[in-house]
């Protein structure tokens, strides 16, 4: 489990398409957990004395401040902590940039609290529940900052029979965030008197949310997963360009986001599916020999074009890229808010996801905040094949569409919720969406 998983390149014959595997090929648990692991292969000489049972590291409180307290943004539970303060009322804020206090450097996404009672039960609450480290800032810092909106409140678009997005219900509730499911009920009223965010779980297409489960199939107790129609469908739009709503879409979902938000990004990846060979279901199509020819001239007059026709409509696109869940490379931007208290490098994993590339966007500004590294192998743990279509391509990309935000996520950054590793990405789009920027003067209130 602590070891990288090197998988054998199992092929149907030589050079053709892969042996799917039963599961996924990578799943080093410190890679999966945020954990630093060092193989040790010689025998360790050391006075040793067996636990009989392990307790997490508990910082006690420090005395109360004269400005705020402080809790980093490398720690999940962080998230916990602001769920919670926001639930009592308590204002949150996060540090734009880096500060050092009492000799202590603080990195971008730094959490900061006023030091109220309520604060202080809630903050010793969490640090004995999960060992956060609280610790004391006694004069404001110099930075900018975000104040998180009070409450957040995130919608999950679960349409039926979607198991990511039962995954994810699960994760908001192990961290206490204020959400519910999106229903098609809700959009007979005002999207922004009830979601600050909506986050679509990979398997949320365009056609699943507008037309979802049929009334005529389905009673009552599945409105909720109703279809919201043409007219929802731009009723979700103009929440995030009028109202300024966040949306956040994760694996296959990206491409619902991209379609209603005419997103500036395109997918890289050769496209799963069956060879052209099967999709012609109108039969033959009779061609002339003159056109035969013509059409073999234009194929060979570059190394390009017969890359991107073998590509299209001889080979299998498996043969080219395939990762069935692997653990590849990942660089990371910690100074942008979606990449809060993330390393610089880590890996995230990928499972027959999607890699971008940004495109000229004038109108929607868009940042990256994680990519493929220009590396000639991607694989961190696992099996892949195909590691150049990744090289330099974009993974996690913000935008600003109007007055709303949006966030895309190629790949599944919280698979089946065993990645912890990169929950970050996924909450600090949460938290920072909705968020109002502060100078360092409105900062220094803690109002």
């Amino acid at each position: 489990m602590l070891e990288k998983q090197v998988y054998p390149d199992l092929r149907h014959y030589p050079g053709g398409p892969p042996i799917p595997p039963y599961d996924v090929t990578g799943h080093t648990l410190g890679m999966l957990m945020g954990v630093d692991v060092d193989q040790v292969d010689e025998p360790v000489a050391a006075d040793l004395t067996l636990l009989e049972t392990i307790e997490p590291r508990r910082t006690p409180l420090p005395a109360r401040p004269d400005w705020g307290y402080a809790f980093p943004p490398s720690s999940n539970a962080g998230f916990l902590a602001a769920a919670r303060l926001q639930a009592a009322g308590i204002p949150v804020y996060r540090a734009a940039g880096r500060f050092e206090s009492n000799a202590r450097e603080h990195a971008p996404g730094t959490w900061l609290v006023p030091p109220a009672d309520d604060a202080e039960r809630i903050l010793e609450q969490v640090a004995e529940e999960t060992g956060l480290v609280v610790t004391a800032v006694d004069r404001a810092p110099r930075v900018e900052g975000h104040r998180l909106r009070e409450p957040t409140r995130v919608g999950l678009w679960r349409v039926a029979n979607n198991m990511p997005g039962g995954w994810m219900m699960w994760l908001f509730e192990q961290y206490e965030l204020d959400h519910a499911v999106v229903s098609s009920l809700d959009f007979e009223g005002d999207l922004a008197d009830r979601y600050d965010v909506i986050v679509l779980p990979s398997g949320t297409s365009r056609t699943r949310i507008i037309r979802g489960l049929s009334p005529d199939r389905h009673d009552e107790s599945w409105r909720w997963a109703y279809g919201v129609g043409q007219a929802g469908w731009r009723k979700l739009r103009r929440w995030v360009e009028e109202d300024g709503g966040t949306l956040i879409a994760l694996g296959s979902a990206v491409a619902a986001a991209r379609r209603l938000l005419d997103l500036p990004i395109e997918p890289v990846l050769p496209a799963r599916g069956l060879p052209a060979r099967y999709g012609n279901r109108g039969g033959p199509t009779r061609i002339t020999l003159g056109e035969v020819e013509r059409r073999l001239r234009d194929v060979f007059r570059s190394s390009a074009e017969l890359s991107r026709t073998l590509r299209s409509r001889v080979v299998d696109p498996t043969s080219l890229f395939f990762s069935p869940g692997t653990l590849l490379k990942q660089e990371y931007n910690p100074r942008h808010p979606v990449g809060y208290g993330m390393p610089e490098t880590w890996p995230v994993f990928f499972r027959f996801d999607q890699a971008y590339q940004l495109l000229p966007g004038f109108d929607i500004p868009a940042e990256v905040v994680s990519r493929y590294p220009d590396d000639d192998d991607m694989v961190a743990s696992g099996w892949l094949l195909g590691d150049e279509f990744l090289r330099e391509r974009a993974n996690v990309v913000a935008f600003e569409v109007g007055r709303g935000t949006a966030v895309t996520m190629g790949s599944q950054i919280a698979f089946r919720t065993q990645t912890r590793a990169t929950f970050k990405l996924l909450f600090n789009a949460i938290f920072h969406g909705p968020s109002q920027p502060v100078t360092a003067a409105e900062l220094a209130t803690l109002q």
